[in-house]
């Protein structure tokens, strides 16, 4: 992975399948901010960006995003507390 790529080897994955064909690629794989997502898509790596846990965590993402609001989104726990039970979220806390 190249020095000052600010997410995880999946992602990095999509951007060398984006480079190496003709079609939209769409990363997935804790792009937990808007600020990372923002960064995929302006610096040629993705096409689109999935966000799901930060959906959970904070279910009103599109409109915080469209307000400027980039606060925490989501806090990227190793094992989202979200599928067990969304009370226990830490961001929803």
């Amino acid at each position: 992975m190249p020095e000052g790529f600010i997410c995880n080897d999946i992602v990095y994955g999509a951007s060398v399948v984006k480079h190496a064909v003709d079609v939209p690629i769409i990363a997935v794989n804790g792009i937990n901010t808007i600020e990372r997502g923002e960064w995929l898509i302006e610096n040629g790596h993705a096409d689109m960006v999935a966000y799901a846990r930060p959906h959970l965590a904070s279910y009103d993402i599109t409109n915080r995003a469209l307000a400027g609001d980039e606060s925490v989104i989501c806090r990227d726990c190793k094992v989202c507390l979200c599928f067990k039970d969304y009370k226990l979220c830490l961001t929803r806390q």
